[in-house]
């Protein structure tokens, strides 16, 4: 394994090739062969923070594919009862204003859990600001009227 690897990058490369450099002569760096004991341990204790970093990254895609798949099979449940109450016109009614009625809530509950994590994590209001504009084109007024919260 090369020192630039990008698993080396990332968990140490730099340490071990300035330790190197003081073991070696910049010739022989070039064609460095890490096979000493505590370079072998450091590619190992490398390997493994990244096979970690990547288990906990799958595991998070998971459990929010989870999620998304929950909201999707209630969102098809609704559309199907209102598709197959074509007969009883007041039923069908009931279901898309039920619907209609859900959305403030869920729009309250989405801006609400990401203000949280904003402040959770640091994040300033104006740079939560800058995010929200950017990726779902609110502003303050919008958060401010759907939350009833502010930073």
């Amino acid at each position: 394994m090369a020192l630039d690897d990008l698993i080396m990058r990332k968990m140490g490369g730099e340490r071990i090739q300035s330790m190197a450099a003081m073991i070696l002569p910049k010739a022989e760096l070039e064609n460095l062969e890490l096979t000493q004991k505590q370079f072998s341990s450091s590619i190992v204790r490398a390997q493994k923070q990244m096979e970690a970093w990547h288990f906990g990254s799958r595991k998070h895609v998971f459990e929010y594919d989870s999620v998304i798949n929950k909201q999707r099979q209630a969102i098809y449940k609704k559309r199907d009862d209102i598709l197959f109450s074509e007969k009883d016109e007041n039923r069908r009614k009931s279901l898309v204003e039920s619907m209609l009625l859900e959305i403030p809530q869920n729009i309250r509950d989405v801006v609400s859990y990401q203000i949280e994590t904003a402040q959770n994590m640091g994040q300033t209001e104006n740079s939560f600001l800058e995010t929200a504009i950017k990726e779902f084109g609110v502003n303050k007024d919008d958060v401010n009227q759907f939350t009833g919260l502010s930073f």
